[in-house]
């Protein structure tokens, strides 16, 4: 019959007839009547290591999805386009970017904090934010797409067709 020691112990040996053999729980070792048990120390190790890379698979496949290509996340966009040194970084950025709108009024003037959405074929809503000014460039995955703009309270929407990287340009005018 097992019965614990008192005292913690990191590793517990004894001899046996061929060779030392211990066993170890948590910080105490406990003693059977042959005295203690378990493996070999190179037994144990070999344990250890086969567990670890058992622990760290198990971890790495439960961790994989946080890694993956998540279809939902926003994709990226940059908008702006007040001033001539916004306007020059923009343009040096435009070519990344396959859906390109712009934001004004009907007598051309440029609008900022215009919310902008851009909901997908099944209705999802994959980007929701505010221009910072009248370009607002987004990088799009291949599909079909209603991009609403809201301005002074009036909405107004297109429909958008991506494919690849062809840009589509995107004029809004209140």
């Amino acid at each position: 019959m097992d019965e614990p020691l008192t005292k913690p112990s990191e590793v517990v040996l004894a001899r046996s007839a061929k060779r030392r053999q211990y066993k170890v729980y948590g910080k105490f070792a406990r003693r059977s009547q042959e005295g203690f048990v378990g493996g070999s120390m190179e037994d144990n190790q070999m344990k250890q290591i086969r567990n670890l890379g058992i622990y760290g698979a198990l971890c790495l496949a439960l961790s994989a999805p946080l890694f993956a290509a998540d279809a939902t996340a926003q994709p990226n966009f940059v908008t702006g386009g007040v001033g001539d040194e916004e306007l020059a970084s923009l343009n040096a950025v435009k070519p990344q970017y396959n859906v390109r709108l712009l934001l004004t009024q009907k007598d051309g003037a440029y609008v900022a904090g215009v919310p902008v959405t851009v909901v997908d074929r099944k209705g999802t809503t994959i980007l929701e934010s505010e221009s910072k000014g009248p370009y607002f460039f987004v990088q799009l995955p291949d599909g079909n797409y209603r991009i609403s703009a809201t301005y002074e309270g009036k909405t107004l929407a297109r429909t958008v067709s991506v494919k690849g990287n062809a840009a589509r340009n995107v004029h809004f005018a209140w």
